[in-house]
């Protein structure tokens, strides 16, 4: 007995509580897991943002580009008829049926006006002003102040109470002094749904003036147009480079991805945007059922491991209590039922949810490759430059107007697809890229066969990862090259046949004074009256 007293004195003491479930296990797997997903997650966020923001973009060039187009085909009328003799003589017998018919011709124009330097309406393609009291407008001020054709600023018509911005052309005299001014009136509500019509209801296209004033908005115009910013946003809307991007809650309360661009040639600007909560709404869904399901899997593991971490902590436990009362047993062996639990993997629900991801990836690269198509497949030459002058990505239009293929396009200099003789202008051209709103210029471009055709260029600059590029929207104006020319013959084909019909009455008044004149020598009564043209120096009539 006594030898048997240090053994009995040495066993441990009866464990009160079973060991605890192994729960750290599931959170060293699920945590890394949940942050595998909150990346996956907010990379795929990110990912719409940039689409969204792209998409932007390209709307706002494409508008930019548009409305451009109207204000030049509006400048190019007005220049044509201001190169009438009769217009540019403020003769008041000018006012014949082409001011009207240009008018009717375009369903955003509202009226084409001439006006004297005191601002009486001469003639009008609307009958009524004309001869009406002076009426010294807001663009009239600018064109006399400015002597040069441009564009006005908004403003309400006092007759009409439309929202109208005025093209106009200012008339020289013989010394260089303005003597009265040509103006085109554009309906600013027609014009934008003209122009934007058909725009996705989510989508946002305003345009600004100098000023800050809504010119157009695609969203509730008539509530919009010719209100202007508050003067801070004013502030910083006139901040906003060309090209730029970003998000903020605009003037109605809803938060937008915006992006910026110039029209030069009247100093407006035009933002684009799209919803934030139209973009993001998809990605914040898909995360919601993504966390539910998540935590729902983390529950589910926790029970699976407090279960299995029971079912082997109890033998453990069995364990300890036969060792420490295996003497009392009277020798006789304790059966501890054996422990057996697997650990269910979660790798199906982890693949389920790789699958999504890859599914979310899919969805993003086919937005991305919808947006590519889109500027691919325009009808105007897109160009993207590099630092180095050569060309980094292009569109079909490109490649059908310079050919050589994808691979000889690619990396070539810009400067070759210029006509020779308009290279000389090729680095100051270029150079207005740089300046805040872009640039605009006209130049010629060689065909991938060598034939030349004229272009219009829209340039601005664009940051990608850190490098700047220079990216171009190339138009054939060809058309309208052709239709400018046709218009200088027309017109000098005019001049021709005024000169030749002056020629002709001079002629006749000559073959008068002479028949007057022998009627005088035969003491005959002159049979034409010419005492009009008969004046002495001091312009007292002659004698007959």
């Amino acid at each position: 007995m006594s030898a048997n007293r240090p053994i009995a004195t040495a066993v441990p003491r009866r464990p009160r509580t079973l060991p605890a479930p192994p729960v750290a296990p599931v959170l060293a797997v699920a945590v890394p897991a949940a942050g595998l997903l909150a990346y996956a997650l907010v990379g795929a966020e990110r990912e719409a943002r940039a689409a969204a923001l792209a998409q932007a973009e390209y709307l706002a060039a494409s508008a930019a580009n548009r409305i451009e187009d109207e204000l030049r085909d509006a400048r190019g009328a007005l220049d044509g008829v201001a190169r009438r003799p009769r217009v540019r003589a403020l003769d008041a017998r000018a006012c014949d049926p082409l001011l009207e018919h240009l008018v009717s011709a375009h369903p955003g124009y509202a009226t084409m006006t001439l006006r004297d330097l005191g601002g009486r309406a001469l003639c009008s393609s609307r009958p009524d002003p004309v001869g009406a009291e002076s009426a010294r407008f807001p663009w009239f001020e600018q064109a006399v102040a400015a002597g040069r054709p441009g564009t006005s600023d908004a403003w309400r018509h006092p007759r009409t109470g439309r929202w109208v911005s005025v093209t106009y052309h200012p008339l020289t005299d013989d010394a260089g002094q303005v003597a009265g001014v040509l103006g085109l009136s554009i309906d600013l509500r027609t014009l934008q749904e003209e122009l934007f019509g058909r725009l996705r209801p989510h989508a946002l296209v305003s345009v600004l003036d100098r000023r800050g004033v809504f010119l157009m908005r695609s969203i509730e115009p008539d509530a919009w147009i010719g209100r202007a910013l508050p003067p801070d946003q004013a502030s910083r809307a006139g901040g906003r480079r060309s090209g730029e991007t970003f998000e903020t809650t605009g003037v109605d309360g809803v938060t937008r991805f915006y992006a910026v661009a110039s029209i030069p040639s009247a100093g407006w600007k035009v933002y684009a945007a799209l919803p934030a909560e139209h973009v993001l709404a998809p990605q914040r869904a898909r995360l919601a059922r993504t966390a539910g399901l998540g935590i729902a899997v983390f529950l589910v593991a926790l029970a699976l491991a407090y279960g299995i971490g029971s079912a082997i902590a109890r033998p453990i436990g069995r364990l300890a209590r036969a060792a420490a009362g295996a003497l009392e047993e009277n020798g006789r062996p304790l059966e501890v039922a054996e422990g057996s639990a697997e650990i269910e993997a979660v790798a199906s629900e982890l693949g389920r949810l790789a699958a999504e991801r890859e599914r979310q990836r899919g969805e993003r690269a086919a937005l991305v490759a919808h947006y590519e198509r889109l500027l691919k497949s325009a009808r105007d030459i897109y160009l993207l430059v590099d630092g180095e002058g050569r060309i980094a990505d292009f569109n079909d239009a490109a490649l059908e107007a310079y050919g050589g293929g994808p691979e000889g396009l690619r990396g070539r200099p810009l400067i070759e697809i210029r006509a020779p003789e308009c290279r000389g202008t090729y680095e100051s051209d270029w150079r207005k890229a740089e300046a805040a709103g872009g640039g605009l210029f006209d130049t010629v471009h060689l065909r991938g066969d060598g034939s030349r055709f004229p272009v219009e260029v829209s340039t601005s600059t664009l940051v990608i990862d850190g490098a700047v590029y220079r990216q171009a929207f190339i138009r054939d104006i060809t058309a309208r090259k052709a239709a400018e020319d046709t218009l200088r013959r027309q017109n000098a084909e005019l001049d021709r046949f005024n000169r030749a019909a002056v020629g002709r009455e001079l002629d006749m008044i000559e073959l008068k004074r002479r028949i007057n004149a022998l009627s005088r020598e035969l003491g005959r009564e002159p049979p034409y009256p010419l005492g009009f043209l008969e004046a002495d120096d001091d312009g007292r009539p002659g004698a007959p």
